[in-house]
């Protein structure tokens, strides 16, 4: 589904790569368009410079070997990626199937970073910790968001903030930065380990804690992040009641 004000709703073109096999068109062929088993990362190349691609690599590594005891050094999978952008802007996925086997798809893609309007939706399972092929369930969750208006779904279990269908969430209030933990339950995203990592260098607050949606409401900023599209506003958050809360401002 394309997002409103982000990218554009005509077809851009695609680039692949698997094995010796090098093909492109507006649409991936049908093998790869169905996968659903493996794991996926998607790096931001710009201004022909793949952003955090070490970060990349160790979370893929580490992903491969607790979910499939496929041993991958990230300079291998460094080596493959490097091949692929070529000075190119735009966006890289990287497929990995349950052997090891990757799958590169380029994509040009220059992102409008527009505040979001969010859907607050509960959710019975969290998505995990795993980015995999599989992403029915976050297409349906969109999906839902956008009937009730939404630009991209906030999910929430048992009371507690999780996070988006494709990123992690920052919130602020009178007593700083917070974001909900690493706990098993949400991607440890890589912009979120940026972001951490810088307002912790800088001497800004932050706190990893379970935080409830009753305290949404005392919010006066909150933002999204992925590695893709870097930071995102928030500018209105729909609540299940179809109550809107406009407390969470952009800059």
């Amino acid at each position: 589904m394309t997002q409103k004000g982000m990218v554009a709703s005509t077809p851009i073109p695609l680039t692949w790569q698997r094995g010796g096999e090098v093909g492109s068109g507006n649409e991936l062929p049908g093998e790869l368009a169905q996968l659903r088993e493996g794991l996926l990362e998607t790096i931001a190349i710009r201004q022909g410079r793949p952003l955090w691609l070490h970060r990349h690599c160790l979370r893929l590594r580490e992903a491969l070997h607790t979910c499939y005891g496929r041993a991958l050094t990230p300079f291998r999978i460094h080596q493959r990626l490097r091949a692929a952008w070529r000075g190119r802007d735009g966006r890289l996925r990287c497929l990995a199937d349950p052997r090891g086997e990757i799958t590169l798809i380029f994509q040009p893609e220059q992102p409008l970073l527009t505040p979001l309007q969010v859907c607050l939706l509960e959710v019975k399972q969290p998505l995990g910790a795993f980015k995999t092929l599989d992403r029915r369930r976050h297409d349906s969750l969109r999906q839902r968001a956008s009937a009730a208006e939404g630009e991209e779904a906030l999910l929430f279990q048992e009371g507690e903030l999780l996070e988006g269908t494709y990123t992690n969430v920052f919130l602020h209030d009178r007593h700083g930065w917070h974001t909900p933990p690493a706990d098993g339950r949400i991607l440890p995203g890589i912009a979120r380990e940026v972001i951490l990592l810088h307002l912790r260098r800088s001497g800004i607050a932050v706190a990893e804690r379970p935080f409830p949606v009753a305290a949404l409401s005392d919010c006066d900023r909150i933002v999204l992040c992925n590695a893709l599209r870097g930071i995102i506003p928030v500018r209105r958050v729909i609540l299940p009641d179809g109550t809107v809360l406009f407390g969470a401002q952009p800059d």
